[in-house]
């Protein structure tokens, strides 16, 4: 059985689209579990770098500054994480 939480697409043909958001949450950094849901963007509220699956399935680690960013993503990692921020769909 798998107990690890997955990231549910509420706009799965909404990739480049940021109109709105409708829902906001702070991230906590899991190396194990998905965010709630695939972020739209993303606001960072401490720089640093972040650890990220992206919606497709991408691991990468990127260096985000304070602000607002359109990504599209379903995990942010405890481990090589060294920035907060929230989400939001």
């Amino acid at each position: 059985m798998d107990d690890m939480r997955k990231a549910v697409d509420r706009y799965p043909h909404s990739g480049t689209g940021l109109d709105s958001l409708l829902d906001l949450w702070v991230v906590i950094p899991d190396d194990d579990n998905d965010m709630p849901f695939v972020s739209r963007a993303v606001c960072v509220t401490v720089a640093g770098d972040f650890h990220v699956i992206t919606a497709r399935g991408s691991e990468i680690v990127v260096p985000l500054d304070v602000g607002w960013h359109p990504l599209r993503l379903r995990r942010v990692y405890a481990s090589g994480t060294t920035g907060e921020c929230i989400a939001g769909d």
